[in-house]
Parts: structure tokens; sequence; C-alpha cells
């Protein structure tokens, strides 16, 4: 599996300005915290067959979405580098995608 190494990524409240999210960084942490989902999901016992299955699909839905939008970022990306050259850069970018409005 293909693990995000990234780092600095955090979710920032619009409103405050404050750090509400900084997800693990460490590719190390993070196969161990995806093992921890992987057990979650297979145990026999507690919870219900039907939080288990809840979790695994919200979790594809979401991992499926954040590829889409990290292609998107980088075809977006591309196509402003070859059509406006001097203007744009990979930060311009993620702002267009972080603040859409």
């Amino acid at each position: 599996m293909d693990i995000r190494r990234t780092p600095g990524m955090q979710l920032i409240s619009d409103r405050t300005g404050e750090v509400i999210y900084t997800p693990p960084e460490d590719e190390a942490l993070l196969r161990d915290l995806l093992a921890n989902r992987e057990r979650f999901l297979q145990e026999q016992a507690d919870p219900d067959p039907l939080v288990r299955m809840a979790v695994a699909e919200t979790s594809l839905w979401t991992t499926r979405k954040m590829a889409v939008i990290r292609k998107l970022v980088e075809h977006t990306t591309e196509r402003m580098r070859t059509r406006l050259p001097k203007t744009s850069t990979r930060e311009f970018v993620d702002v267009i995608f972080e603040q859409p409005y």
C-alpha cells in the first residue's frame, strides 16, 4: 500500500485560524494505525457487524475521494503551468482547492 509521505498537512479553522487536526506524518505510525483499523474491521466480537461495515465503507469512500482530489490538483497544476507559466505555482493551486469560494 502506498503511504502519504508529505508532511505539514493540517486542518485549520477558517473562523479562528486554530489548528483543528494534524494527521500523523510518520510512515511507520501511519502503517501501524492502518493495521489497527484492519484488526478492528476483522474482529469477530463487538462492535456490531453493521458498525464495522459502516466504518469500512466510509474509509473506502473517503480514500477514493481523496485520490480523485489529488489527481485533480495535479492535473490543474500541470495545466496552469502550461497555460500560465509566469503566474502559476503549486501553492496557488492549493489555495484554489482549499478556498474555492
